[in-house]
């Protein structure tokens, strides 16, 4: 009987959970913007053609140019921030953009907690002094967006990185 619940359990998390290609080619040195605040090291970017929805198993969401109509993919970076200071530190995932080649910049539309399963976050991160936490961002582009930067929109400071398309 166990086995039945732990089978179903299993086969349930699969479901829930969105399958991304990872796409980032590592290297031996951290991707890291360092603020005095704070830290955000990126972690890996992904992308997938869809994604599942929160309508539950069986349903998914693409993205889709409304003036073109051109199909589009979902970018996911996953990233953790942490917090250097000693008290409790606000961090706004929105100014956290991922920049194309051509410095075509998307804003993340969507955050989660990085879990197996998604969870669903604020944009605005409310961090205790010296913790640290992982995210994901989701981000909408065109099927030709090529990802290279993550930039911190307010300080202007960014990690530059290998995509591989």
């Amino acid at each position: 009987m166990n086995y039945i619940k732990i089978s179903l359990l299993s086969l349930t998390l699969l479901t829930l959970s969105s399958c991304f290609t990872n796409k980032l080619i590592p290297t031996e040195e951290a991707y890291v913007i360092d603020e005095a605040a704070y830290t955000i090291t990126l972690i890996n970017v992904a992308q997938n053609n869809m994604m599942n929805s929160s309508m539950g198993p069986g349903y998914y969401n693409t993205v889709k140019n409304t003036a073109t109509k051109e199909p589009g993919k979902f970018f996911k970076a996953t990233i953790v921030i942490k917090n250097n200071t000693n008290q409790t530190k606000e961090i706004d995932l929105r100014e956290v953009l991922l920049c194309g080649e051509d410095k075509t910049c998307l804003q993340a539309y969507e955050y989660h907690m990085k879990s197996i399963v998604d969870g669903y976050v604020d944009a605005v991160l409310d961090l205790k002094g010296g913790k640290e936490k992982g995210r994901e961002l989701y981000y909408m582009g065109s099927k030709k967006f090529v990802p290279k930067y993550l930039i911190n929109q307010v300080s202007g400071k960014f990690i530059e990185f290998t995509y591989e398309q």
